[in-house]
């Protein structure tokens, strides 16, 4: 059995590496699959990969963001326009 949401011994997921090497299609057949996103968005929007930040956004347009989520991502966008347009258009609601 193979677990998609290993870790290597860094504790970076398939996910997180792919977003770290701009591989948006890995990214793809990985959301695909359902891996567990955790900081996925923060770890994206930290590499300021515009297309990553949208790619997941995609996946989560049908969930919503935590609250505890929220504030973080306030945080880390630091006034950048491309991430808030991003956030704007996948998440209308988005405060």
């Amino acid at each position: 059995m193979f677990d998609i949401n290993c870790r290597d011994p860094l504790g970076r997921s398939a996910l997180l590496i792919a977003i770290e090497y701009e591989n948006i299609e890995m990214m793809e057949v990985l959301l695909s699959y359902n891996i567990e996103l955790r900081d996925a968005l923060l770890h994206a929007i930290n590499e300021e990969s515009v297309e990553a930040v949208e790619v997941i956004l995609k996946h989560q347009q049908r969930k919503s963001f935590e609250d505890s989520m929220l504030e973080e991502v306030r945080t880390v966008i630091n006034n950048n326009k491309q991430f808030i347009l991003a956030l704007w258009h996948y998440n209308p609601p988005f405060p």
